[in-house]
């Protein structure tokens, strides 16, 4: 289990979103200073051979609902705070596993990260967890 304080960048818009990476791929989430959102949701998935992780994201605002995958490249994990980055997609649709989810842009596109990127992440390990806001368990 780790937090990261998620900055995503995207279109002209910086939010910022406490996330708690749990067990079994889970991924909570929390505090945000962006759209406030009625119920939120993620999992996500690791690949250590790749160095890659995959976060997908879905958030239910009052009139419509979002999709995000983050993928990104970690490179980082030894500097202190850990930090990730990577690109944020906007998925057709939730597939039924992440690994499925990646593999979708990692087979159209030898440069998964920036290809048709709808924006771009830096995700910083928080070093003393605190409380999540919203907790969808």
């Amino acid at each position: 289990m780790a937090q990261f304080e998620l900055e995503e960048r995207e279109d002209k818009e910086v939010s910022r979103t406490l996330i708690e990476l749990r067990d079994a791929g889970y991924a909570y989430i929390g505090a945000t200073d962006g759209v406030p959102f009625n119920a939120a949701s993620g999992r996500w998935l690791y690949l250590p051979k790749e160095k890659i992780l995959i976060l997908e994201i879905l958030r239910n605002y009052e009139d419509y609902n979002t999709i995000r995958l983050l993928i990104a490249d970690v490179i980082a994990l030894d500097k202190t705070p850990a930090v990730i980055e990577g690109a944020i997609k906007i998925p057709k649709q939730s597939a039924p596993d992440l690994m499925s989810a990646f593999r979708t842009y990692y087979e159209e596109d030898s440069n998964y990260i920036g290809s048709d990127a709808v924006g771009f992440f830096t995700a910083m390990k928080v070093p003393e967890p605190v409380p999540l806001a919203v907790d969808e368990s």
